[in-house]
């Protein structure tokens, strides 16, 4: 109910929350923001990027090509990577762009595969992300998946997909929040992370509990990044 502006920041503190509570099922998962522009898709997803920085220094377009978008994962593990809008990649290859960097990311690939030499060696550890990624979009995730092949419908549940459409933007109260968010983003980032440290034993029951309430409404799966969500 009310304004869905908020979803970017909840998505940050989740980011946040997957390496920790990893070993109670906690995965990595897409805040899919679909709408019209000007509706506020981008808004809410530059409130979460906040928390770590300057948000016009760190997010990205779709414009990349699938090396970028690994070495991303790798420079960004365990917090939140933006894509703006998927348009910019060529409305052609949006399909096999889409499936290259979901699968990526679901599967927390960094820039440098591991092969068995090194792997033996014990030379580095592996690259692997934990986090969440947003993508930003004017065109509905629905109508992709009836573009592409059965592969994209397989990554439908590590989605939480969010409609801007009719959003009202208050854009004198955004900058408000948005200086407020970017001017204490370091002491933010460390009061949530030393809460989630000192706190872990009660988040992994909380996220437990909020799990297994929302499997009761058949989300296939995406139960599991509401959770993280209330737990944010």
């Amino acid at each position: 109910k009310g304004s869905i502006l908020g979803i970017g920041y909840l998505g940050a503190v989740a980011s946040l929350l997957i390496k920790p509570l990893e070993d109670v099922g906690a995965r990595n998962f897409i805040v899919f923001f679909e709408g019209e522009a000007g509706g506020g898709k981008t808004t809410s997803a530059k409130f979460g990027l906040s928390l770590f920085g300057n948000p016009s220094e760190l997010m990205f377009t779709m414009n990349i090509t699938r090396a970028a978008a690994e070495i991303i994962l790798t420079t960004r593990k365990d917090s939140l990577v933006l894509l703006d809008e998927i348009m910019t990649m060529g409305y052609s290859y949006i399909p096999k762009h889409l499936k290259e960097v979901f699968y990526d990311f679901v599967n927390g690939i960094g820039r440098t595969k591991e092969t068995p030499q090194i792997n033996n060696l014990n030379l580095r550890q592996p690259n692997t992300y934990r986090g969440v990624l947003f993508l930003t979009s004017e065109i509905s995730f629905e109508k992709y998946i009836r573009k592409t092949d059965e592969t994209l419908m397989e990554i439908y549940r590590r989605n939480v997909i969010v409609n801007f459409s009719n959003q009202k933007i208050d854009k004198e109260g955004i900058d408000i929040i948005y200086k407020s968010i970017y001017e204490n983003h370091g002491n933010l980032l460390k009061d949530i992370t030393d809460y989630i440290r000192n706190n872990i034993d009660f988040l992994k029951e909380r996220y437990i509990h909020h799990r297994k309430q929302l499997a009761r409404y058949k989300f296939n799966g995406q139960e599991n990044h509401f959770a993280l969500l209330y737990c944010a």
